[in-house]
């Protein structure tokens, strides 16, 4: 019911009035039901719950963006052999240029 904005607001405790009222009602209606449950299941702790991190953004250094710029004038688009032989020779990991060479056609597209 919530969108994911109001989700990471809510998480950071940097909600507005309206959002805090509204989700205090389905706060609310949840704890009803939680403790009217009659199976008494424990709540799982922060320990037990597992939390997804995200990976930290990857800096390239001057001299690979330098060939991955000179690689995308050529061949904007490499197929999944050409990021292979460029991570043999740029040791960034074939995700990191995938990802790099995606962002630089939509920044080429937005340039046009």
């Amino acid at each position: 019911p919530f969108s994911q904005t109001t989700i990471c607001r809510f998480e950071a405790q940097k909600l507005s009035k309206n959002n805090c009222i509204n989700i205090h009602k389905v706060l609310q209606k949840w704890m009803r039901s939680v403790n009217s449950s009659s199976s008494k299941q424990p709540v799982p702790t922060e320990s037990k719950v597992a939390v997804k991190r995200r990976k930290k953004r990857t800096t390239i250094d001057a001299t690979r963006l330098g060939q991955l710029e000179a690689y995308f004038a050529r061949q904007p688009k490499p197929s999944a052999a050409d990021i292979a032989k460029l991570d043999d020779s740029l040791q960034l990991g074939k995700e990191v240029i995938r990802v790099w060479f995606c962002n630089r056609r939509q920044k080429h597209r937005r340039s046009a």
